[in-house]
This record gives structure tokens, sequence and C-alpha cells, in this order.
């Protein structure tokens, strides 16, 4: 008798708690890279490897780190954290976060070590690295700024 009372109010208690365990007032997010931009959504690769497409309005709000930015700064390729709110679908971004922007007109900085050992992957360590002379960890060649 006593057990199945336990056991009664165990399951009460389990059952009180259940509305803790469902994250009521979190918000979600979706971070990743974006694969795609369309009017209304834009769909990211999550860090996962999952696409997931969400949907954009004009309340979205657009920042790159403190300054404002505009639905019209998202571009493929670009690193993102999306705020979906409660994460209930379908998805629709509160708030959309932007990586640092890419410099057009930048030059890789691992140019001349990739072309000195034809090898498209290189940075520090190849073969162009290796011929400069110089103290063990030094910055050299196109690194040295």
């Amino acid at each position: 008798m006593i057990r199945s009372r336990t056991l009664a109010a165990a399951a009460l208690c389990l059952g009180l708690s259940y509305p803790v365990l469902a994250h009521e007032g979190h918000t979600h997010t979706v971070r990743g890279t974006v694969t795609k931009v369309a009017a209304g959504q834009v769909e990211v690769k999550t860090t996962d490897g999952k696409l997931e497409t969400v949907l954009t309005t004009a309340k979205t709000i657009v920042t790159r780190g403190t300054a404002a930015a505009t639905l019209a700064d998202l571009a493929v390729g670009q690193r993102v954290v999306l705020d979906v709110g409660a994460g209930k679908t379908p998805l629709t971004a509160n708030g959309i976060k932007l990586g640092p922007a890419a410099d057009a007109g930048a030059e890789d900085p691992h140019a001349q070590h990739k072309a000195a050992t034809n090898n498209p992957h290189a940075d520090h360590g190849g073969a162009a690295e290796k011929k400069v002379a110089g103290k063990p960890g030094e910055k050299k060649g196109c690194c040295a700024k």
C-alpha cells in the first residue's frame, strides 16, 4: 500500500515537472552557413550538416557585430546565427547575426605558399615557408603583417 502511494506521488511529481523540462521561454537558434537566399527565406546548412529553411519577415532584425544590417546583406557562404524564437515550424527568424564581412578585394594571404608548392591547400609549413631563413615560429613572407 505504501509502495503504491510512493509510486503515485513520484509519477505526479514527474508529470508536474514536464513544463520545466520543455524549456518554455527558451530561445532557439540555427547556426551555420547560408546556402541559398530567396525572397522571404534563407536556407542554412547547420553545423551538424542539416539544411534548414528559415522564413524572414519585415520584422526580422539583421546585425553584423553591433552594427545594423539588412536582409540584402545576406549572401551564400556567409556564416550566420538565426534567432528562431520558440523553434516552432515553420521556423521564422526574429533576428539574424551575420558573421564578419569578407573583404571582396582582399587577396588570399597564403597565395604565395600555394603557388610555390603547387598545393591549393598549403599554408604555413609548406615548401615556400621552409626556404625562408629566420627564427622558428617567426612570421615571414606574406604573413609578416
